[in-house]
């Protein structure tokens, strides 16, 4: 056995290099947060329609060092984009066509271009870790909500009308008998919107049923028309309107929870929870109320008639 005498220093330090070898994790290849070529990068926001973040440097810049060590090589900022964004650097120093592209004046500056190339947002100067996490994922979830409604809106002009699935708790089964009419009602000079696309909200809460309700039953609430099938409906739903009507005016509670924007839900798509009826403006959605009713029925928003955005309620 070799003495701690006899121990040289060659043959210490090659033993220090064998430990370190042998207790070294294995290198793993990650996926890349950041890419250098901006023009791969914007293909790819357009064909996979992701955001696009753009970071402009410089290499001789202090904060930008500064940020690009404290926030964008973060675990937590890989996390958070990963998927979801499209994450580009730009060298000022190389890629002065940019610089004038984007209206570039200070650095460091970070943008979010939506797949269209539109500028969502801009922030210059050193940003803390929490600050820019927090902006990230704020105009994350507008453009997550604003593509919602295209592919919702996309959805609804195309398709023929199909199964209108309504869960309770989340469940009955049925589907409209025509497509709905998309119409507005005019209460003398104010305008208000027809609610459930004229489908009658008693009768769907009794008997699970979509039936077209009519103007002659007509009864205002909260701004929102709403159309009974018959007189004893309509006494049924004014007595206790607050019942019978959708929760959130019928807004996606999705899109509410996630980006602050009333989206007006559709009958196609209903879900039924804790004996009140909430819409949405896709499966997708509903399928996520599903997963975690909770975290979206608790959304308590005050809403105006004149707020509700989208192509089913006008």
């Amino acid at each position: 056995m070799l003495s701690r005498k006899k121990l040289t220093l060659p043959m210490l330090f090659v033993c220090l290099v064998t430990v370190g070898v042998a207790f070294s994790a294995p290198a793993t290849s990650r996926p890349k947060t950041w890419s250098t070529n901006f023009e791969a990068a914007l293909a790819a926001s357009k064909q996979q329609d992701k955001p696009l973040l753009v970071h402009f440097y410089a290499p001789w810049c202090g904060p930008c060092r500064q940020m690009d060590a404290e926030v964008l090589k973060s675990a937590q900022l890989a996390k958070q984009v990963r998927g979801r964004v499209i994450a580009v650097k730009v060298d000022t120093d190389r890629r002065s066509d940019l610089v004038r592209r984007y209206g570039i004046e200070s650095l460091p500056t970070d943008l979010m271009i939506d797949s269209n190339g539109k500028v969502m947002y801009r922030t210059a100067g050193y940003q803390s870790p929490g600050e820019y996490l927090a902006v990230v994922n704020r105009y994350y979830k507008r453009f997550d909500a604003a593509k919602q409604i295209r592919i919702a809106a996309k959805a609804l002009a195309e398709e023929p009308p199909g199964k209108v699935s309504i869960s309770d708790g989340l469940i009955a089964k049925t589907e409209p008998t025509e497509r709905p009419s998309v119409t507005s009602v005019s209460e003398g000079a104010t305008k208000t919107i027809l609610g459930m696309e004229g489908y009658s909200p008693v009768s769907l809460w009794n008997g699970r049923k979509w039936v077209k309700g009519s103007k002659k039953f007509a009864s205002v609430y909260k701004g929102i028309t709403f159309y009974m099938a018959s007189q004893a409906e309509l006494d049924e739903f004014e007595s206790e309107p607050l019942h019978y009507s959708p929760r959130l005016l019928g807004c996606d509670p999705v899109i509410m929870s996630q980006s602050d924007r009333a989206v007006a839900g559709s009958v196609r798509y209903g879900a039924y929870y804790g004996g009140e009826l909430y819409m949405f403006v896709s499966d997708d959605n509903r399928k996520r109320f599903k997963a975690a009713p909770l975290s979206f029925s608790r959304t308590r928003h005050v809403i105006k008639t004149d707020q509700i955005e989208g192509t089913v309620l006008r």
